[in-house]
């Protein structure tokens, strides 16, 4: 097991990856399926949020800025707990 916080590293040196928020697992498979193919927003907001290598493209890249109210680790949402951060958010996510 590997854990990191660094998603190119978790990409280049994981066969399978499960990728948590809050402690629950959002999303989990074949790493190189889920990074060809972002589906949960929380993955989508941390893959946009690494940053560009390359000083020619530099604030170019579309990293995904999120303006909201940051969940309560002791009263967590009832349905999803990615609910306050998510721009896909229904109602029947907050049940």
């Amino acid at each position: 097991m590997f854990i990191a916080h660094d998603l190119l590293v978790i990409r280049h040196t994981s066969g399978r990856v499960a990728v948590m928020y809050l402690g629950v697992v959002v999303e989990k498979g074949i790493a190189d399926e889920i990074f060809a193919n972002l589906v949960h927003p929380y993955i989508e907001i941390i893959w946009s949020a690494i940053p560009v290598p390359d000083p020619t493209l530099c604030g170019k890249h579309n990293c995904i800025i999120t303006v909201v109210d940051l969940p309560s680790l002791l009263h967590p949402a009832k349905g999803c707990l990615f609910v306050t951060l998510c721009p896909l958010a229904e109602q029947s996510c907050k049940n």
